[in-house]
């Protein structure tokens, strides 16, 4: 549903009485409407404008509606598509359906069906989008509950390793391929200070050459490392 409460319609129809007809019509029943006169133009202000719903004719200059319905489908697989015909037949009802119409009409429209086949296909689009913010949102939390099972796994392996009677470098090693694995990272490195001079230095890191890691040095007090050296 567009950000507006009131949902949007685009007509479309090379009829400019049928547009105008049905502009009303829906109007009065609480919608807001645009319309076009041929498939093309319908396209663009498709692109330009949120709709929740489309109703158009089968029958367009430009393009046809079902083609229509293909151009807006192909960038928007959740679009909402009512068509209209005056030239029934199976075969062209089946297309539309199978091409992911949500209803195909007969005309003249009777618009108490067409009122209700838009409310129908409105309250989808709604459900829809629904369950795609909830699908999205759970998401979210699974992420969030594999990375804290991530740290607290890295926790567990790093408090292995401090167990284990080995040299500073390659203990400080694992440990930053632990962190670097749980925030997703490529790059990272311990620094250690440097009593006598004052500074940081590199002293174990994955990632970095070992030019930048001879050449790094942070004094006591300045950038980040430097302040979390001095405050703790």
């Amino acid at each position: 549903m567009n950000m507006s409460d009131t949902p949007r319609i685009l007509v479309v129809d090379d009829e400019q009485r049928m547009c105008d007809s049905l502009d009303t019509l829906l109007t009065k029943a609480g919608y807001q409407v645009q319309t076009a006169g041929d498939g093309k133009r319908a396209l663009e202000l498709y692109g330009e404008s949120d709709f929740d719903l489309v109703i158009s004719d089968i029958k367009l200059p430009e393009m046809t509606g079902i083609e229509l319905l293909q151009a807006i489908r192909k960038g928007d697989p959740n679009a909402m598509v009512i068509l209209m015909t005056a030239y029934a037949s199976l075969d062209t009802a089946l297309a539309a359906i199978n091409m992911g119409a949500y209803d195909y009409l007969m005309k003249p429209i009777e618009f108490t069906q067409l009122k209700l086949a838009a409310k129908r296909a409105l309250e989808k689009r709604e459900l829809e989008i629904a369950r795609q913010k909830l699908l999205a949102e759970l998401q979210v939390k699974n992420d969030l509950l594999n990375r804290r099972i991530a740290e607290v796994d890295a926790l567990y392996q790093a408090g292995v390793v401090l167990s284990q009677s080995q040299e500073l470098k390659p203990l400080l090693t694992r440990i930053i391929r632990l962190a670097l694995d749980v925030i997703g990272a490529s790059v990272g490195s311990v620094m250690l200070v440097d009593e006598i001079r004052g500074e940081l230095l590199v002293s174990a890191s994955v990632g970095l050459s070992d030019e930048v890691k001879r050449k790094t040095r942070v004094r006591i007090g300045e950038s980040i490392a430097g302040h979390v050296a001095q405050t703790g």
